[in-house]
C-alpha cells in the first residue's frame, strides 16, 4: 500500500484498486479510499453452497469513470432521523458513491442547529426536536468518512430562504404590496423573500455563519445553491429599486443577483473553501470564480418551459471553462414508471456535442432525492435500487450499456440490498429465497447491515473462466442465477467487460476456504485501514 492518507475523503481522491483472490487475498491501491472500494468488492465475491461459505478466485483492476458520484438528500421538506441517513450512507457505500450532498435546509424548515445562531433551528425547524445537533452532524461526517464518502453541505441562498427569516427576518427582503412593505401578494411573492442584497449586515451575517460551517464540516467545498432566485419580491421593493439605481444596475435584476452571488462567493474564498453552485447564475451571464463547480439540473422533464438537459450542458462546456456535474436526468423523487431505472441507466453525462477537452470538464453526476413526497417511511424504498442504475453509469466504462444484462444483475442485487438491511423495491417478479422460511412465512427481511460490495466478480462454480475482471459495475455483473439469491445455483460470469486498461489472465475457479478465512482477511484489512490512517484505535 505505502500511500499517504488525508484523513477525510476529498475531491479528486484516487479510488483505483487491484484485487487478487487466490490462496491469499491482496489489495493494491494508492490510497485508503481505493482500499475501501476494494474491500466492498471483496465481500461481493463471497457466496454459500449448502451452508458453507466460499469466495471466488479473481483478479480485478478497477477504477471509476467519473470522480464525482454523488447523491443529494433533502432534509428540509421532510426531516430524516440520523438512523435513516446512516442507512442510506450504507447503501451509497455499497454502490461506491463518494459524495453525500446534504441539502440540509430550505424554505420549508431549518433543521441545522447552528452554534452561533441557535434560533435559526429553534424557530425555523418544523419542531425543535426535528433538528440536527452538532453531535448529529459530526456523527454523520464520521460515519460517511469510514465509507469513503464526502459530506457536502448545502445552504441555499438568496432564494429558498423563508426558514432563515423566521428567526432573523432582517436577513430577507421585505416585499411590497398595496404601497406597504412586508405584504404578501401570493400570486407573486410572500411577505419576505430572498436575502436582502442592499444591506451590508446581510453579508456580515453570512460571513459569520459560513465561518462556523467551515469549522463544522470537513470538506473543502460548500454547495452554495443560488438557484431559482425569483425576482418578484425584489421587483416589488422601492428600497431595492433605489439600491439598484445607486449601484448602476438600472433595472437589470441579473446584475443584482450577480452582485449578491459574487459577494457571497468572495466570502467563501476568504474562508479558504471552494464552491459548487447550481447553473442558474451562469445561465444569466454571471461570472463566478474559475474554481467554482457548476451543477446542471435543468431539463424539460422537470419543467416543460425548460430545454433538454443536453443544451444546458453543451452551453456550459462550450461557452465557459467551468467544471460541471450533472443531475438533470437523475431526479429519483420523480416516479416515471415501475421500470424507470432504465431511463436513469440510459442517461450519460458525456452524451453531448463537445470536444474531448470540453468533455473532460464533466466531473460526474448526482442522483437527487428531493423530499416533498418522501420521508423516513418511504425514502429508502423509493431510492433503491433505482439509484443503483445511476451508480453504474457513473462508475463503469461508457460501453457498459446493456440494459437487459443490467436488469438481471440488478434483480439479483436487490436481494443483496435486502440482506444488507436496505428495503429496496422489486425489479422483476420473483422472490429472494432467504426472505421466507421453510413454511413460507416471513422471516427476518432486514437484518443487521453488513458492508456488501457493489462490484461484480462472480464466476461459474462448475466452469472456471480466465478473463480479468475490470471495473464494470457498481452492482454485481453476474448475468443471473437460477433463483434469485440462491448462491447454490449456477452463477455465470459476464465476460463482456471491456476497459481501457490492459488486463491480465484471471485466476480460475474459486477458493474453497471456509467463510472464516474470508472474513479474517477482511478484518485484517479493516484493521490495517484504521491503523494506517489513524481513523480508529484498530
Amino acid at each position: 500500500m505505502g500511500a499517504t492518507c488525508p484523513g477525510y475523503p476529498q475531491h479528486g481522491m484516487n479510488e483505483e484498486y487491484n484485487l487478487t483472490v487466490d490462496t491469499e487475498i491482496h489489495i493494491a491501491t494508492f490510497s485508503v479510499w481505493g482500499l475501501v472500494r476494494g474491500l466492498e468488492t471483496l465481500q461481493q465475491l463471497m457466496y454459500t453452497v449448502q451452508g458453507k461459505w466460499y469466495i471466488n478466485a479473481a483478479r480485478i483492476e478497477d477504477a471509476p469513470r467519473f470522480s464525482y458520484r454523488g447523491m443529494l438528500l433533502d432534509t428540509a421538506r421532510h426531516f430524516y432521523p440520523v438512523e435513516i441517513l446512516k442507512k442510506n450512507l450504507d447503501a451509497m457505500a455499497t454502490h461506491k458513491y463518494n459524495v453525500f450532498h446534504w441539502h440540509i435546509v430550505d424554505a420549508q424548515s431549518f433543521p441545522y442547529r447552528s452554534i452561533k445562531f441557535p434560533d435559526l433551528a429553534e424557530k425555523g425547524a418544523f419542531s425543535p426536536k426535528l433538528t440536527y445537533s452538532q453531535e448529529d452532524v459530526q456523527d454523520i461526517i464520521e460515519y460517511a468518512r469510514y465509507r469513503g464518502i464526502r459530506v457536502l453541505p448545502e445552504f441555499d441562498t438568496p432564494g429558498h430562504a423563508h426558514s432563515w427569516g423566521i428567526a432573523m427576518p432582517e436577513l430577507l427582503t421585505p416585499c411590497w404590496a398595496g404601497g406597504e412593505p412586508g405584504q404578501a401578494n401570493y400570486s407573486y411573492h410572500a411577505e419576505r423573500e430572498n436575502f436582502d442584497p442592499s444591506k451590508n449586515s446581510t453579508f456580515q451575517f453570512l460571513e459569520e455563519f459560513f465561518h462556523e460551517i467551515k469549522d463544522v464540516f470537513k470538506d473543502e467545498f460548500f454547495h452554495m445553491g443560488m438557484d431559482e432566485a425569483h425576482y418578484m419580491c425584489w421587483e416589488s421593493s422601492p428600497d431595492i429599486a433605489a439600491f439598484m439605481e445607486a449601484s448602476g444596475f438600472g433595472h437589470d435584476f441579473y446584475r443584482l443577483e450577480e452582485y449578491y452571488n459574487v459577494r457571497l462567493l468572495d466570502i467563501v474564498q476568504r474562508l479558504m473553501r471552494k464552491s459548487i453552485i447550481y447553473e442558474d447564475p451562469i445561465n444569466h451571464g454571471v461570472t463566478v470564480p474559475n474554481d467554482t463547480i457548476i451543477q446542471a439540473w435543468k431539463d424539460v422533464t422537470l419543467d416543460p418551459h425548460l430545454q433538454p438537459w443536453q443544451s444546458y450542458v453543451e452551453q456550459l462546456l462550450t461557452t465557459t471553462d467551468y467544471h460541471v456535474i450533472l443531475s438533470s436526468c437523475w431526479y429519483l423523487n420523480k416516479i416515471y414508471s415501475n421500470q424507470d431505472w432504465r431511463r436513469f441507466y440510459a442517461c450519460d453525462p458525456a452524451s453531448v456535442n463537445a470536444t474531448d477537452e470540453q468533455l473532460s470538464r464533466i466531473l460526474g453526476g448526482e442522483a437527487c432525492v428531493w423530499s416533498e413526497y418522501l420521508d423516513e417511511y418511504n425514502v429508502l424504498q423509493s431510492v433503491w435500487p433505482r439509484a443503483s442504475a445511476v451508480a453504474e453509469r457513473l462508475w463503469s466504462p461508457a460501453n457498459v450499456t446493456d440494459v437487459d444484462d443490467a436488469q438481471l444483475r440488478l434483480d439479483q442485487h436487490r436481494c443483496r440490498l435486502l440482506r444488507q438491511g436496505i428495503p429496496a423495491r422489486p425489479v422483476l417478479a420473483g422472490y429472494c429465497l432467504d426472505d421466507y422460511n421453510i413454511d413460507n412465512s416471513r422471516s427476518h427481511l432486514y437484518p443487521t447491515p453488513s458492508t456488501l460490495a457493489p462490484h461484480d466478480t462472480t464466476q461459474s462454480e462448475n466452469t472456471p473462466t480466465s478473463s480479468t475482471e475490470e471495473g464494470d459495475a457498481p452492482f454485481p455483473s453476474s448475468t443471473s442465477t437460477t433463483a434469485k439469491g440462491d448462491n447454490s445455483k449456477d452463477r455465470r460470469s459476464n465476460t463482456n467487460n471491456n476497459n481501457k486498461k490492459s488486463g491480465h489472465n484471471g485466476s480460475n475457479g474459486r477458493v474453497t476456504a471456509p467463510f472464516t478465512l474470508a472474513i479474517t482477511s477482511i478484518v485484517v484489512a479493516v484493521c490495517l485501514f484504521k491503523g494506517w490512517c489513524g481513523l480508529g484505535d484498530g
